[in-house]
């Protein structure tokens, strides 16, 4: 009934951009309905008609974000990048900024990362707070996860509970947004303070619920680590060779990073170098300090172990095996990656 009653109020309607208005509400209200490519060709047939400014930004925008409903990317991406001409001739910020979360994520999808990336930075900076900034930064969260790059994905998160103010259901899925990131990065500890962060909003059952699983998976890998450390421990106390110590330091080393302390892993993998006393086994263990460098943001850190490393082999054989620990990313932009991690 509304879309015969907008139809009709169309036809009777003598102001051009009050016609175009109501064919845009129609539709808004097919492509609520998920009926894109009618809403689409009601958009597409709109006469140039409108004379008011924000009418045809309005055109712009609807038009491009239904051509990537239907998924005409590079159509899209031409009409939003008119829109935000468009948005910037008349001042508008708050649809520039929304119109570049959308951007973003068709550009995510046609392989436009760095573009994107861009995008949701501008749009965070500009509305600061509220629903599109927390869109901005929730998007680049996300980018960052399917990037491998841990400690970026992880402060875009804690923007993103920033940006949320004081609306629980978005802090909590900010929170959550982490906890899974830190979860899938092994970074235990940080993971579990996250989930009990979504509990202690006590927000939806769904994000309760959600959190809920998250801690339990948590639990049962720190309470493995825990074990491990402690068997370790053990291990490294026997009275053998100090270089049969170094192997159970090193991991217990590793095992520490995993469950949040990164202080206890700088100790540990230190001893083990110490203990080492072959020159490979020892640069395996300068690149596992090296990781837990990489893993705390501190690049140039990172950068002098893994020189350390390379100086006692003539090969990087002790690289393998880490080749691919997504901590390394945290340095992308560091002198030293693109040498060690070529096809990274």
């Amino acid at each position: 009934p509304a879309l015969d009653d907008f139809a009709e109020a169309v036809e009777l309607e003598p102001d051009p951009n009050e016609r175009v208005r109501g064919q845009l509400t129609r539709a808004a209200i097919l492509a609520s309905r998920e009926r894109y490519r009618e809403a689409l060709q009601i958009v597409s047939d709109l006469p140039p008609t409108a004379t008011d400014p924000t009418v045809v930004l309005q055109v712009a925008v609807q038009r491009g974000a239904l051509l990537a409903a239907v998924g005409r990317l590079d159509a899209a991406i031409a009409q939003l990048e008119i829109a935000l001409r468009l948005a910037d001739d008349q001042g508008d910020t708050d649809t520039r900024a929304r119109v570049l979360v959308d951007l973003g994520a068709i550009y995510e999808t046609v392989g436009r990362g760095d573009e994107a990336i861009v995008g949701y930075e501008e749009a965070a900076d500009i509305t600061r707070s509220g629903p599109i900034a927390h869109a901005a930064l929730l998007n680049l969260g996300r980018w960052y996860v399917a990037d491998c790059r841990p400690r970026a994905a992880l402060e875009a998160f804690e923007r993103v509970a920033a940006a949320a103010e004081d609306d629980r259901d978005a802090r909590a899925s900010a929170f959550l947004a982490r906890g899974n990131a830190a979860l899938r990065f092994q970074r235990f500890g940080q993971a579990l303070a996250d989930f009990e962060r979504v509990l202690t909003l006590q927000p939806s059952r769904s994000l309760q619920d959600q959190a809920e699983a998250g801690l339990r998976t948590t639990r049962h890998h720190l309470d493995h680590i825990a074990t491990m450390r402690d068997e370790l421990t053990r291990l490294g106390r026997a009275p053998e060779e100090p270089s049969f110590r170094a192997g159970p330091m090193l991991q217990r080393g590793v095992l520490a990073m995993q469950a949040g302390d990164s202080d206890a892993a700088i100790v540990d993998v230190t001893r083990a170098i110490d203990l080492y006393r072959l020159a490979p086994d020892k640069a395996t263990a300068h690149a596992h300090l090296a990781l837990v460098h990489a893993h705390r943001g501190e690049c140039h850190e990172a950068g002098e172990q893994l020189y350390l490393a390379d100086e006692m082999t003539t090969d990087r054989e002790w690289l393998l095996a880490l080749s691919g620990e997504p901590d390394w990313r945290n340095c992308i932009d560091s002198d030293w990656f693109s040498e060690y991690f070529p096809d990274f």
